[in-house]
């Protein structure tokens, strides 16, 4: 398979300027996903400017989250996060 493909998708990382990510924010990593680094990652979420946001990273997961045997941690964290009481401003 030509790695054209790929190489694209990993050298036009990130898609998105976090600075105008607006709303909470959960992003979920496997701790074996090969398509982008920690470091990468943690740049990325330390420029969203929204305080509401979670970084997770779940074990013996790869790339597609949803499909591996560990899915279940995956569904339980967006649950978590998507029912979290409102934040309380003093």
């Amino acid at each position: 398979m030509p790695t054209g493909t790929y190489l694209d998708m990993t050298s036009k990382l990130p898609l998105v300027d976090p600075a105008r990510v607006l709303c909470p924010v959960l992003m979920l990593r496997g701790d074996h996903d090969g398509i982008s680094t920690n470091a990468d990652l943690l740049e990325f979420y330390d420029h969203l400017p929204n305080g509401s946001r979670q970084f997770v990273i779940l074990p013996y997961v790869a790339h597609s989250i949803t499909d591996s045997k560990n899915r279940f941690m995956a569904f339980h964290m967006i649950n978590a996060f998507l029912t979290m009481p409102p934040q309380v401003v003093s």
